[in-house]
């Protein structure tokens, strides 16, 4: 059986909506603007209710729905629309020819996207759905119908239901993009218990496709072919490894890998291989390709091409967007240790059956950054293009090539009494806990410098540490964030006498009552900045 466990995370606060299977919404800053209707609830949020009405569907489906998706962004068309993946054209993963939405400003609203999926969803639901799904198995028949709406091949409508377990089950925050209203999605109580299931629908948690051989079967990863995946006769000798990005959920990414051979495809994301960001999806990553087909990319000019004897690895997760070259609604929470530790292990073996499969590859040559092992990032002056891996730090990411072992040791930034909302111009508090091999830290902050509107990490403190295993920052946060809705990022790192990264780590808060517009940022943080 490939059945994640779920997990399970108490909201941050909230007030109960009395009606069934509903969500849980808190509204803990308004942006300064005071809502003049008593009506509690956030702009968005009676949205969806009265989408949720109209349909028939729950409104907790819809919801979840839209942040496995996009992480409810309404994700507006850049002028490279025509070539970007239709999934992120709305906030739901469906094109706007789909929902029946134009490309102008009426159909970049979410609440344009909200109630066009609620019509068309309900179009796709079978007969028989309990309205207000009780039991486990109701509400497990209400995901699989969406899985099957969604997605077009039954492994990665499987991922599609368990990203959506795991969303119902472990609850999250979200800011309504119509006021940057925080709300709290509760998560579901009790848990949906997927031993509850009945046989049958337990048998669609099973990736049956899974299987452990394949033409060039590496330990780290399994292979998985899916029903509709088509071939492109494309045959390559790979020498190298390329590690690229694809801002979609894991069904997503892999969804893009579909093709049926005959119908007209604009947009083409293909990897050898494809890495989770989290254990609850997919326990390992899984091979498409096998290494001697050449997958089919699109350049930043909409061309189609194909890898060029390169074995191509995608980092998968909701990153953003890119729209005229800029990452919008940017989200650094989608690279997490468990992803890298995967890719470390994965190019590990990779290269090894590279230098098995030809003589003339050596493993060490392999595993060097530059040489055998290439990271798509964005080069100087030049806009954003698909594939470009954000966020890249070279000295994370390189720290986990040709490192078996990985990072020593264990860094996690925690947030005393769990307090992720605050009020701007309070201490924001972040306790940051590693070994006690550590002799430096550095804590930076995700910025947008205005005069390219890029997203950029800034390094807002360092300290030096004899013999302690803990530290806590405390930073006054004034402004709107790099996204100007009041989230804010944080990253953290460790190092060791050597200057050696023993760990890093990734925070998310919440601001309210902040100043709109775009934060200001200190002299120099963008002088150097590509």
């Amino acid at each position: 059986m490939f059945i994640p466990a779920t997990l399970k995370q108490k909201p941050l606060c909230f007030r109960l909506i009395p009606y069934l299977f509903a969500f849980i919404s808190v509204n803990c800053g308004d942006n300064g603007h005071e809502d003049k209707k008593e009506d509690p609830r956030s702009v968005s949020e009676r949205v969806f209710d009265e989408a949720a009405g109209h349909s028939g569907i729950p409104v907790r489906l819809l919801i979840a729905s839209a942040y496995i998706e996009s992480g409810i962004k309404p994700l507006a068309s850049g002028s490279e629309g025509q070539w970007e993946p239709a999934s992120l054209q709305s906030a739901f993963g469906l094109s706007r020819q789909t929902l029946g939405l134009d490309n102008g400003a009426r159909g970049d609203r979410l609440d344009s996207q909200i109630t066009a999926y609620a019509d068309w969803l309900s179009r796709k639901m079978p007969q028989g759905l309990k309205a207000s799904p009780q039991t486990d198995e109701e509400k497990y028949n209400w995901i699989w119908a969406m899985a099957e709406a969604h997605r077009n091949d039954d492994s990665t409508r499987t991922l599609y239901a368990i990203e959506m377990i795991e969303a119902l089950n472990k609850g999250f925050l979200w800011t309504d993009p119509e006021n940057n209203n925080i709300i709290a999605f509760r998560e579901e109580s009790p848990p949906i218990n997927l031993d509850n299931l009945r046989t049958v629908s337990s048998n669609h948690l099973q990736l049956s496709n899974l299987t452990t051989s394949s033409p060039n079967q590496v330990y780290a990863a399994r292979f998985l072919r899916l029903h509709n995946q088509g071939t492109h006769h494309r045959s390559q000798t790979p020498t190298k490894i390329r590690i690229v990005h694809c801002p979609l959920s894991f069904s997503g990414c892999i969804e893009e890998q579909l093709w049926d051979g005959q119908s007209e495809k604009k947009m083409w994301m293909g990897a050898h291989y494809l890495v989770p960001s989290s254990a609850n999806i997919s326990e390992m990553p899984l091979q498409i390709y096998p290494h001697d087909e050449a997958v089919p990319v699109t350049d930043s000019q909409g061309r189609m091409n194909f890898s060029q004897d390169e074995v191509v690895i995608a980092l998968t997760g909701l990153s953003g967007k890119i729209r005229d070259g800029v990452r919008k609604s940017a989200n650094p929470l989608w690279l997490s240790e468990f992803q890298l530790r995967n890719l470390n292990a994965l190019t590990d073996y990779i290269c090894d059956r590279l230098a098995y499969d030809n003589p003339q590859i050596t493993r060490i040559g392999c595993l060097e950054t530059g040489n055998g092992i290439h990271f798509q990032t964005n080069p100087a002056n030049t806009p954003l293009t698909w594939g470009d891996i954000p966020d890249f730090d070279p000295i994370i990411f390189h720290s986990y090539i040709g490192n078996r072992h990985s990072l020593s040791g264990k860094t996690v930034i925690e947030h005393p009494d769990n307090k992720r909302i605050y009020k701007s111009g309070d201490a924001v508090r972040l306790n940051l806990t590693f070994g006690l091999r550590a002799k430096s830290l550095e804590l930076e902050r995700l910025i947008r410098c205005p005069d390219n509107e890029r997203a950029y990490w800034s390094v807002i403190d360092r300290e030096m540490i004899r013999s302690q295993n803990s530290f806590m920052f405390e930073k006054t946060i004034l402004g709107s964030g790099p996204n100007q809705d009041g989230n804010h990022y944080f990253r953290a790192k460790v190092f060791d006498e050597d200057n050696q990264l023993l760990g890093w780590d990734q925070a998310h808060i919440y601001i309210t009552d902040y100043e709109p517009g775009p934060d200001p940022v200190f002299p120099g943080d963008c002088l150097s900045r590509p």
